[in-house]
């Protein structure tokens, strides 16, 4: 399989079936759907989530008071769009300076007259992070 060049956008599309409110609120609320495995609290976690606003932190906190912070909301613009710095390197290790962080950016909106409606995370860009060695 052929890799993507690092600062080449990752674009994505999902369709699911129901309003475009209901997509953004579901997919902010990272307890519903994060995978405990990809967390650093794993079994332990206490809390998952975004702050709902601009400045708000997408974190995790788990026992004793253990938080880990993985990025901040840029964009808070329910129900159409969710910008996050993410500040996760790609070997999972936090990255704190976010000038070396990367964006994803996700937007909501009507997929056809199905009644369904199209997520489209659009992580970006991907160069800021050094290369895995």
């Amino acid at each position: 399989m052929e890799r993507q060049p690092a600062d080449e956008p990752i674009r994505q599309a999902v369709t699911v079936p129901v309003p475009v409110d209901r997509a953004f609120s579901a997919f902010a609320d990272l307890v519903r759907w994060w995978p405990r495995e990809y967390t650093w609290a794993a079994d332990t976690l206490e809390g998952i989530g975004i702050e709902p606003r601009e400045g708000g932190h997408c974190f995790e906190r788990g026992p004793d008071g253990f938080t880990c912070h993985w990025g901040r909301v840029l964009t808070w613009d329910p129900p159409a769009r969710l910008v996050l710095v993410w500040q996760i390197a790609p070997d999972r290790v936090p990255e704190p300076n976010p000038a070396k962080a990367s964006e994803v950016e996700v937007r909501f909106h009507p997929a056809g007259t199905s009644g369904t409606r199209r997520m489209a995370p659009a992580p970006r860009p991907l160069r800021r992070h050094p290369p895995l060695t």
